[in-house]
């Protein structure tokens, strides 16, 4: 879902926002946990305070699993290089900080939201800790985990998660008897 253009200031947005809206009510009415991403540009030319605002109102909304979030920076040879109102550099500074800890709050309350949840993870590694072990899970979440087990790389394993950091999950192997 394009959040860089929540404002209908610069296009369609409200029709093909409803469009959106119902693809992530059928994405996660789905039986597999997903996790749902987007990018983010502040500070494009001519984004007002309200235009800002709206796509604060758009995370507060849809609660984005992750957010990839930058600062508007011209490129030569685009339309956009050109645009009328620019945004000062420190307001886009100012408004990439809010932003990126609106979504600080949110990912941190989905995944404190996951803790007791179990999830096939596969084990991309080795971490420097005895017992311990890193890798994804089906929804591409990273998934810190600790087991018994001498050699999971590259196996699927059961994982409940027992607690999480910023940016990922933690969680125990599952044996299965």
């Amino acid at each position: 879902m394009p959040a860089s253009i929540a404002s209908s200031t610069f296009g369609q947005w409200p029709d093909s926002m409803e469009v959106s809206r119902s693809r992530l009510t059928g994405i996660r009415s789905a039986k597999r946990r997903t996790a749902i991403t987007t990018d983010v540009i502040v500070g494009f030319p001519g984004e007002t305070n309200g235009d800002f605002d709206e796509t604060l109102s758009l995370l507060d909304e849809v609660k984005y699993d992750g957010v990839f979030s930058f600062k508007y920076s011209p490129r030569p040879n685009t339309s956009a290089s050109t645009m009328p109102d620019a945004i000062p550099e420190e307001e886009k500074s100012r408004r990439l900080a809010l932003l990126q800890e609106k979504q600080r709050v949110i990912q941190s309350e989905t995944l404190q939201s996951l803790v007791g949840e179990v999830y096939e993870v596969h084990v991309d590694g080795k971490s420097k800790k005895e017992n311990s072990w890193y890798g994804h899970s089906s929804c591409n979440r990273v998934v810190s985990l600790t087991s018994p087990a001498p050699d999971l790389l590259g196996r699927y394993v059961k994982a409940r998660v027992t607690g999480c950091t910023a940016n990922s999950l933690v969680g125990e192997q599952i044996l299965i008897s």
